[in-house]
């Protein structure tokens, strides 16, 4: 009986080291849409380290993708170092799209954005243009010494 109770606590552990947090946002264009009537449809996926609270500084693998549809036209994955991971989404027209990946110094209000913003550190700035020629989403080029600092895929 008492090996039984050994092999719960035992599974339990392993199970509890595998799990990890995952968060997302979902953005639709054109602004003001919906999933019901937008073009395209963005999304933001962060998943936390395993075994680790979401809100530690860790690696956080972030996933973007935009979709048409049920076309894939973009997505990426990256790698990045932070605790309370936020973004921000600017996509007014089809041609330019902005998203930015921050991070908030300890014990700053994430829910006071004017001032979060201020103390925000800037971890990622993503461009993204629309190609016509292809029908893809584009990501404009990441310098050198910022894809030594991220994981891409």
């Amino acid at each position: 009986m008492k090996n039984k109770y050994h092999w719960i606590l035992l599974s339990l552990l392993t199970l509890s080291g595998c799990m990890h947090t995952v968060t997302g946002v979902n953005y639709y264009f054109p602004p003001g849409s919906n999933p019901s009537n937008s073009e395209y449809h963005l999304w933001l996926e962060v998943h936390g380290a395993s075994g680790k609270a979401f809100a530690d500084r860790t690696k956080k693998k972030v996933i973007v993708g935009i979709q048409k549809g049920k076309d894939s036209l973009l997505l990426r994955e990256y790698e990045l170092t932070a605790a309370s991971l936020e973004s921000d989404v600017t996509w007014a027209t089809k041609d330019n799209l902005k998203i930015t990946l921050f991070d908030f110094d300890e014990g700053v209000n994430i829910y006071d954005r004017a001032n979060a913003y201020k103390s925000g550190k800037i971890l990622l700035t993503l461009n993204i243009t629309f190609d016509p020629k292809s029908g893809q989403f584009i990501e404009s080029p990441i310098s050198e010494e910022l894809k030594q600092k991220i994981k891409t895929k």
